[in-house]
């Protein structure tokens, strides 16, 4: 039996925010574990990197029909239903309602679940408080763009508080995925066919030519993307490969080189007659860099684990060090 898709879209959100799970792994491996038509895929994956993403927007909503203390869980059922009623204007009002008391009553008994009917209810009668209103430029942007009040002060030191919105804007856009062709497989127009084969929307992209921008439904349950053809990286990652500037006989080192994207991307640019040494301080993390080798078939890399603050026993023409950083972009 298929689980409700709120329901798993909680246990979700619940996992990510109380147990530190990584939200595109989990969701993915919610996706996969649980046969949902693309339609309940699409809805499940915007409410939760929406509430997710939006939870203290979605706090400060809430704040002023709490009139008593609630338990986490119910907060965060509340912040999921707050997103939809707020966000996605398909979704009818009574079915966030009746959804959110359903899983209420489930998770905490019939008190929970007349809780959150009562304040569902009392908040889409009434009018929801306004950004504007807060006098503190800075509280106000981690409020409306969800961001912890510390970065916006880093920032806004580094950036001005015009520069800062800038960025915080941009954080909110939505964005295509980008996949990288994998042309040691098959030719760009090749792949693209069979993307537009399994029914999606495939956009080459100005800059790279690798680089290709996917519309439909998640890329992981392709055909294209399990047999190796694509693989889902960021265009900014595609560039790395694209920088370096490789020659078809280097040997390159990715020291840090775990999942192992930029040391395939850059095997695939190399084949057959460079090479790619990917190491990684993790020996766990080997494994992950080895499946997507062999995924994409490619023979001229080969992954080890390694501390690479220790010296290597060979030297590279080329070395790439992607350390691990705060990534706050200062």
């Amino acid at each position: 039996m298929i689980e409700n898709v709120r329901s798993l879209a909680f246990d979700t959100i619940q996992d990510i925010l109380n147990e530190g799970a990584y939200s595109n792994l989990r969701i993915n491996e919610v996706l996969s574990e649980n046969e949902l038509n693309a339609m309940d895929k699409a809805l499940f994956t915007e409410i939760v990197y929406g509430t997710v993403k939006r939870k203290y927007t979605l706090d400060f909503y809430l704040k002023p029909f709490v009139k008593t203390k609630i338990k986490a869980w119910v907060r965060q059922l509340l912040w999921m239903s707050i997103y939809q009623y707020v966000y996605l204007d398909k979704v009818p009002n009574h079915a966030i309602i009746n959804e959110a008391v359903e899983i209420a009553k489930e998770r905490g008994g019939y008190h929970n679940g007349n809780v959150v009917n009562g304040i569902l209810r009392t908040m889409m009668r009434s009018d929801l408080p306004d950004f504007n209103k807060i006098a503190d430029p800075k509280k106000r942007m981690a409020i409306e763009y969800s961001m912890p009040k510390w970065i916006i002060d880093h920032w806004a030191t580094h950036y001005g508080l015009e520069g800062t919105e800038t960025i915080l804007q941009s954080f909110l856009e939505t964005t295509s995925t980008t996949v990288r062709a994998n042309l040691t497989r098959a030719s760009l127009d090749d792949i693209i066919e069979k993307l537009q084969d399994e029914g999606y929307d495939v956009e080459k992209d100005h800059d790279l030519p690798y680089c290709l921008h996917i519309g439909g439904q998640p890329i992981i349950h392709s055909r294209s993307f399990k047999d190796g053809f694509v693989s889902i990286q960021d265009k900014s990652s595609m560039f790395v490969a694209h920088i370096m500037n490789v020659d078809r006989h280097d040997h390159v080192l990715d020291a840090c080189s775990a999942p192992g994207g930029k040391a395939c991307h850059i095997a695939e640019v190399l084949m057959p007659e460079g090479q790619v040494d990917a190491s990684d301080i993790h020996d766990h993390k080997i494994d992950l860099i080895n499946f997507n080798i062999k995924k994409l078939r490619l023979t001229n890399i080969k992954a080890f684990q390694h501390d690479a603050t220790k010296p290597y026993d060979k030297t590279y023409d080329k070395i790439l060090v992607d350390a691990p950083c705060s990534g706050l972009g200062v």
